[in-house]
């Protein structure tokens, strides 16, 4: 997208979160949307010249008071995958930049596994050439039984359909959200709230350094240095 102003042009980069709780920031520190602020500030640190980055998205959330503008989304607490599918086929909002993560809601269950397989190819379909950026699902603590038997497949499943439309040519990369919030593979208490789902700002702030790394180190990179 090229905005025309008085003396040069200048590209601007569309940016959406999608997802449920986690992206929305609950139980962060309420200013920075848990981790979608600190994305949006690591990017705008490597844009090329006359180049910016906007959010975009027809939903805004109360997680992210230091800034209005980046407040767009596509993040409901509490969605599931199949409405969040719904939702997604309803918008006509298109990105450059995708970051999803969903699946808890229905405790990451076959239909949490079908309808974010379909969410990842209506994202495809919209837009050939956007990068997206698939988080698997962190753990939740041991008291969510259904949830982290589950958990397994789901992620599983997760790494397995980002590779095969990868393999189709699909600008799509899977962010490690498990690894960033388990110590030895296993569920860290201090990145996360007591709720024992949801991180802390601290396991936020870890989902940010690990998605940024993600989009630099992709091929193509989540924003091209021309």
């Amino acid at each position: 997208r090229t905005l025309k102003g008085t003396f040069a042009a200048i590209k601007e980069y569309h940016i959406c979160f999608i997802g449920h709780s986690l992206v929305t920031g609950y139980g962060g520190n309420e200013i920075s949307g848990g981790f979608r602020g600190g994305v949006l500030d690591s990017l705008r640190t490597t844009l090329p010249a006359m180049t910016r980055l906007k959010a975009v998205g027809t939903v805004k959330t109360a997680h992210m008071s230091r800034s209005a503008v980046d407040d767009s989304s596509l993040a409901v607490d509490g969605i599931k995958a199949i409405d969040l599918a719904l939702m997604f086929d309803t918008v006509v909002t298109t990105a450059d930049i995708w970051v999803l993560l969903i699946g808890a809601n229905g405790s990451f269950d076959i239909n949490e596994r079908s309808y974010t397989n379909l969410i990842m190819d209506m994202m495809i379909s919209r837009d050939s050439s956007a990068r997206i950026y698939v988080c698997n699902s962190p753990p939740l603590a041991a008291s969510f039984t259904i949830h982290m038997a589950n958990l397994p497949a789901f992620n599983q499943f997760i790494a397995d359909s980002v590779a095969a439309k990868s393999s189709r040519g699909a600008h799509i990369f899977l962010v490690d959200a498990f690894t960033t919030l388990t110590t030895n593979g296993q569920y860290n208490p201090a990145w996360y709230n007591t709720d024992g789902l949801h991180p802390n700002q601290t396991g936020y702030n870890r989902l940010v350094d690990t998605i940024f790394t993600r989009m630099k180190e992709s091929v193509p990179p989540a924003i091209p240095q021309e």
